[in-house]
């Protein structure tokens, strides 16, 4: 798995993991139990919204529709997984992801903004890849988003299509309105966000 990454990306992920797993003690755990996955699901949330205060910004997990589906899911669903990564008893990393076909379909990871300068979500991603590796796993995969840190990860990306089918009415046409102003706002608030 290293061996898909340069020179300098992999030198500096073995120091990473060798800093915080090696230095620092760090404890990799794999959630197996549901009440396991639901306990770390909890500190996931918990994480996601310290990282969301940090950046200032509005977490989608934060809404209660999600956070009760997901609970239905983990609990109902034996392919859900859930990996932490602990640092003196406290949980600083969780990836929540789904395990089918040989596939991870990697879903989240949240880590604790007050151990960033340990790359956390970074070392634990690289652990949860090497543990699906050895599992059998024939792809590892990020989902759609094309967020910075997926790039370091992945070498190749496959395209995504969406076809909409629309009546041309005047409902349809309110909507997509509705949408385009929605889309321009949510445009608008993340560059201000992020001081663009």
């Amino acid at each position: 798995m290293l061996a898909a990454l340069n020179g300098k990306k992999r030198y500096n992920l073995k120091a990473d993991v060798k800093r915080l797993m090696e230095e620092h003690n760090a404890e990799f755990v794999w959630c197996e139990t549901v009440g396991e996955k639901l306990t770390c699901f909890e500190e996931f949330l918990i994480l996601n919204e310290k990282r969301a205060t940090e950046r200032g910004i509005q977490s989608s997990v934060a809404r209660d529709s999600f956070r009760q589906h997901h609970r239905r899911v983990i609990e109902n669903l034996p392919n859900a997984r859930i990996y932490c990564l602990r640092l003196d008893g406290d949980t600083i990393a969780v990836v929540y992801g789904f395990l089918f076909a040989a596939r991870f379909f990697y879903y989240q990871v949240a880590h604790d903004p007050a151990y960033g300068h340990l790359s956390p979500g970074k070392v634990l991603l690289f652990r949860v890849m090497t543990v699906c590796a050895e599992q059998g796993c024939k792809e590892f995969n990020f989902l759609q988003g094309n967020e910075a840190y997926k790039s370091f990860w992945a070498d190749q990306s496959r395209p995504l299509f969406q076809l909409k089918l629309e009546k041309d009415n005047w409902r349809v046409w309110l909507l997509r309105r509705f949408n385009r102003t929605k889309n321009w706002l949510k445009t608008i608030r993340d560059r201000s966000h992020h001081g663009h």
